[in-house]
């Protein structure tokens, strides 16, 4: 009873508009709510995007591209991928000194053969004439794979103290680079090992983003 006495006064004192043509009575009116349809699916199961005419059932073409250079090891796909993140780097206008890949803790990257955000940062750093250092910022503690985390609390809590960096980096501008951001926390603790370190600033790029 209280929310409704509390809504209807907002009501009262701001009512409703519109949000497309500013009809007052509702704030989307009767001509403009049949509009708004439902974007149906198919998505993307990783960034959640529609998906076009010429993906694939699950994924997208980028996160396609993306699972296959990490699960499959089609390591070509590197340079594919670095032109998007090109792309970006320039939109953005950063300047950093050095990028510096995720990495993968040794066991991992053992067993995968390689580390596919290394790759990502080679090509990359060959295209903006950036130098890549791949080994200032280590993963000494094995977490799990965020895609096998329950949730976004578990994902956050496992990757807290996962990173250190081996030597200074003084008042260095330092660019992150992964393939995939799911809830932000790797980055975060990159970051922090970094700022430890000594480092100016710390931007990051992906590929993706998880939905």
């Amino acid at each position: 009873m209280v929310r409704t006495l509390y809504s209807s006064a907002l009501d009262m004192l701001f009512p409703p508009q519109c949000v497309s043509c500013g009809t007052p009575g509702a704030w989307v009116c009767a001509t403009h709510a049949p509009t708004m349809q439902r974007i149906g699916p198919p998505f993307c199961t990783i960034c959640a995007q529609p998906l076009g005419p010429r993906d694939g059932d699950r994924l997208c073409r980028r996160c396609a591209a993306v699972h296959r250079l990490k699960y499959d090891g089609w390591r070509v796909l590197a340079r594919v991928l670095a032109q998007p993140l090109a792309e970006a780097f320039h939109e953005f206008g950063v300047q950093p000194d050095v990028l510096v890949p995720v990495p993968l803790h040794p066991k991992r990257e053992k067993d995968r053969g390689y580390n596919q955000a290394a790759l990502l940062a080679d090509e990359l750093g060959r295209v903006i004439s950036v130098p890549v250092n791949t080994h200032v910022l280590q993963r000494i503690k094995a977490t799990p794979p965020q895609a096998r985390a329950q949730d976004m609390q578990a994902r956050q809590t496992a990757v807290i103290g996962a990173f250190r960096c081996g030597e200074r980096l003084n008042s260095q501008n330092i660019l992150l680079l992964d393939d995939v951001c799911a809830t932000g926390a790797t980055p975060e603790d990159c970051a922090i090992a970094l700022w430890k370190a000594g480092v100016s600033t710390v931007w990051g790029l992906t590929v993706t983003r998880e939905a």
